[in-house]
């Protein structure tokens, strides 16, 4: 694998680290990648005007995920400095009806809520569901393949391709 290919295979997986990060403060540098005028981004077909905008809906409304990347496909585009990354990976879900934060998903705990197993400092143990496959479509400054992270994704386009007939989830 060459050093453009490994670069490439790095910066989808520190992607897919930050979405399946927990903790919202470990999330936001994210919203740094992501060029800061102009940038597309698409989930499924909804389209977000901003990435802070698609960041907390994700880290809102999207259980606990874990993504594994299953390949990555890149080819920069002579004259332009950019790179287009199409990657197959997949992803589950945490089906156990809690939030990232440990929380019943339907039921919003009361202010002021114990420490019990649902509360905050209760330890969550993930129940995974079974694997989503995913393509994620990325249009990036050729920056990013030298280290370079700030302000590089111009298009974003997260598209669930599979879907299993066993999961609890509905996505």
């Amino acid at each position: 694998m060459n050093g453009q290919s490994q670069a490439a295979e790095n910066f989808v997986k520190r992607i897919f680290t930050f979405l399946d990060e927990t903790d919202s403060q470990q999330l936001a540098p994210l919203v740094q990648w992501f060029q800061p005028a102009g940038c597309k981004i698409i989930v499924n077909a909804s389209a977000f005007p901003q990435p802070a905008g698609f960041l907390e809906t994700w880290q809102r409304c999207v259980v606990q995920t874990q993504h594994v990347l299953t390949g990555v496909d890149f080819h920069v585009i002579p004259g332009t400095g950019s790179a287009v990354c199409s990657v197959n990976g997949k992803v589950r879900f945490d089906e156990s009806g809690r939030d990232k934060a440990g929380q019943d998903a339907a039921v919003p705990a009361p202010a002021g809520a114990g420490v019990g197993p649902t509360g905050p400092a209760g330890k969550h143990r993930p129940l995974w569901g079974p694997y989503f496959g995913l393509s994620l479509q990325l249009v990036v400054d050729e920056r990013a393949l030298g280290g370079d992270f700030n302000g590089v994704i111009s298009s974003f386009n997260y598209t669930m391709v599979y879907r299993p007939e066993d999961s609890l989830m509905v996505v």
